[in-house]
């Protein structure tokens, strides 16, 4: 099964279009097909984004409590830690990239173009939602 790290802005994504490409890595994360990995500042991520009151139009805090709740039960679960590995410009992002190499990850699920550019200095595989979906389509078909 394929294990990728998603970044809370394409879990965001996801529950706002769920029609859209984020929606569907979701939908198949419910399916088992691709399995989530998060740690508690993933999670932690998730949760304060979503409670903004902006994205009340798309869901209620309930929802978005509810699917924090699920992420901490359902997923591949790993401690936050600090790893030697080239870091985003980004030092918010930081967390995201030492998840990913810590937990072994195929890859970095995220919209962030600054994220993606890191990809080609730091060798780690950094997918959009959309090159996440083609390979698992691929992995579905064999």
């Amino acid at each position: 099964m394929l294990r990728v790290v998603v970044d809370p802005g394409v879990l965001l994504s996801g529950l706002i279009a769920p029609a859209g490409p984020p929606g569907a890595l979701m939908e198949r994360w419910s399916r088992g097909i691709v399995q989530f990995v998060t740690s508690p500042l993933l999670i932690q991520e998730f949760t304060d984004v979503a409670l903004r009151p902006k994205f009340r139009t798309w869901f209620s805090e309930q929802e978005a409590r509810d699917v924090a709740r699920l992420l901490a039960a359902a997923t591949e679960a790993h401690v936050d830690v600090e790893t030697e590995v080239p870091l985003p410009r980004d030092g918010g992002d930081a967390y995201l990239v030492h998840l990913t190499v810590e937990a072994q990850a195929f890859a970095l699920v995220t919209g962030d173009k600054e994220l993606r550019d890191h990809a080609r200095t730091s060798g780690l595989r950094i997918l959009t939602p959309v090159e996440t979906l083609d390979i698992l389509q691929e992995w579905e078909q064999r």
